[in-house]
């Protein structure tokens, strides 16, 4: 309640993060769309389910400070249920982020799209396809074993960070990029 604006800031940041993960899984199946369109088609609808899973435990979120700051409700409940619905509903917000990593298979497929490019280096693939197989192992401990306090795909990060230098720094083979989007490759 007393970082009220702090709170609502945060869920601002997280929902421009969705609008900048929707365009950039849209350039990227621009870029390895023609390595196969069906994986890339793949890609982009996981991306499109998993932020709809988002947004969705991002409104049970935001609803929990709105319980404490409604007279309507304060009224309605003494303050350990107030305060007991309220973590419910964050709760429910951890679990909806949590559900909609199985989506990050998406990863997984940039990966492969990476690796049988051949206008980025193979090794990036691997990485890739590793860090989206971490993120479907951190879904599966989560709700198969919670007793297990572990994050698997936090080495996911190397992947995460050489890939978008890579492509500041080298970018891709233009002429196998080419040679691929005009049926070529």
């Amino acid at each position: 309640m007393a970082s009220g604006f702090i709170f609502r800031l945060g869920y601002v940041f997280l929902l421009i993060r969705l609008v900048f993960l929707t365009l950039l899984v849209l350039a990227l199946h621009r870029l390895f769309g023609p390595v196969n369109r069906d994986v890339a088609a793949a890609m982009v609808a996981f991306v499109l389910i998993s932020n709809a899973v988002i947004m969705v435990s991002l409104v049970l979120g935001y609803a929990a400070p709105l319980l404490l700051t409604s007279s309507d409700y304060s009224a309605l409940y003494p303050d350990e249920q107030l305060q007991a619905q309220v973590q419910f509903l964050i709760n429910l917000q951890v679990q909806g982020d949590r559900a909609a990593q199985i989506f990050s298979l998406w990863v997984m497929l940039l990966g492969f799209l990476m690796f049988k490019s051949g206008y980025v280096p193979r090794l990036l693939g691997v990485l890739m396809m590793i860090a989206g197989a971490g993120y479907v192992a951190d879904f599966l401990v989560f709700f198969l074993l919670p007793q297990v306090d572990v994050q698997i795909a936090a080495f996911a990060f190397l992947a995460e960070v050489v890939f978008p230098f890579w492509l500041l720094v080298k970018g891709v083979d233009v002429a196998a990029w080419r040679s691929r989007a005009l049926g070529g490759g």
